[in-house]
């Protein structure tokens, strides 16, 4: 069934979007690069654009629009996971991969994200909106917090407050969102949505090596952590428990063709942290070890992806 699907995209062009104007530069481009070696090696027709200011999105307009295949790989607010691009396609009603518009707003938002969530049965940490005048204290936590922007990804901005002077040294340029800090494992799993068939992949662990939390540093240097695609003394219970979460958050936000959602696990419970709806597609990147993790090679979980797009 996916080849023959595959035989009607060999027919579109697929244009791979990247760069964008958000924080999250970078690690686009990235993505787009790798997303696109792949996707050439399927022997179709394909390119790459790199969107540095919103009129970039413009040249589109000039392709043959009823077949052509966007594939964005943006990420963070600005042009990238925060739906605006993903609006202007829908507008012009240009077909493209991944989740709509108003679902990416809304999963790039923590707040309402964690809102929603906890409606679903979800366990999410409290939560409390950044006032540097009062520092929060949740009953139950340990003094640590964690300081986030309420829209931003990749951990761009994100901060551990461990005492009272890093209170008052932390000066914050955007609306953020204050969590404790939980001391624990921190893991992930993917979810690929392909026909009517929703499915999680594999649970991976994420262990920073020299940071405290999975920090920016941590993410995308090479070498500074440690993903396990088999974590040890894990109990196969915890995993079921968390690839349903990730199933229900794809679910509850109404995300199109794959998601990825983190957790953190202490001494006595899962934690929900957030859901991602363009996942980095790097070297580094989580959605494509999970999908390995779960017998998909990075080619073969895009070829399934591109295969819901006739």
């Amino acid at each position: 069934m996916v080849k023959e699907t595959f035989i009607n995209i060999q027919m579109k062009k697929i244009i791979v979007l990247g760069g964008g104007w958000s924080t999250e530069r970078e690690v686009s481009l990235d993505s787009m690069t790798q997303t696109y070696k792949a996707i050439k090696s399927f022997h179709v027709c394909t390119e790459k654009k790199d969107i540095k200011i919103a009129d970039d999105l413009v040249s589109i307009l000039e392709e043959d629009l009823e077949n052509i295949l966007i594939f964005p790989c943006l990420h963070g607010k600005g042009g990238g996971e925060d739906g605006a691009i993903q609006a202007f396609l829908e507008l012009h009603k240009i077909e493209y991969v991944g989740s709509r518009a108003k679902q990416s707003s809304l999963a790039l938002d923590k707040v309402k994200t964690k809102k929603l969530m906890d409606s679903q049965g979800l366990p999410v940490l409290p939560q409390e909106m950044y006032n540097k005048k009062k520092k929060p204290r949740f009953k139950g936590f340990n003094h640590r917090l964690i300081v986030k922007p309420i829209n931003e990804g990749s951990s761009i901005d994100t901060t551990l407050i461990e005492t009272d002077e890093d209170w008052e040294n932390l000066s914050v340029s955007k609306k953020c969102l204050v969590e404790p800090y939980i001391k624990g494992r921190e893991l992930t799993v993917g979810v690929m949505e392909t026909g009517k068939k929703i499915k999680s992949l594999g649970v991976i662990e994420i262990k920073p090596r020299k940071e405290s939390f999975y920090n920016y540093k941590s993410k995308y240097t090479s070498g500074e952590t440690e993903y396990i695609k088999k974590p040890k003394n894990l109990e196969i219970s915890i995993q079921t428990k968390i690839k349903k979460y990730a199933l229900d958050a794809h679910k509850a936000l109404g995300c199109k063709s794959f998601s990825r959602s983190d957790f953190i696990i202490d001494d006595k419970n899962i934690w929900y942290l957030e859901t991602n709806t363009i996942p980095g597609m790097t070297n580094l990147s989580l959605l494509p070890l999970s999908a390995q993790k779960a017998g998909f090679g990075f080619e073969k979980f895009l070829m399934m992806i591109l295969s819901d797009y006739e």
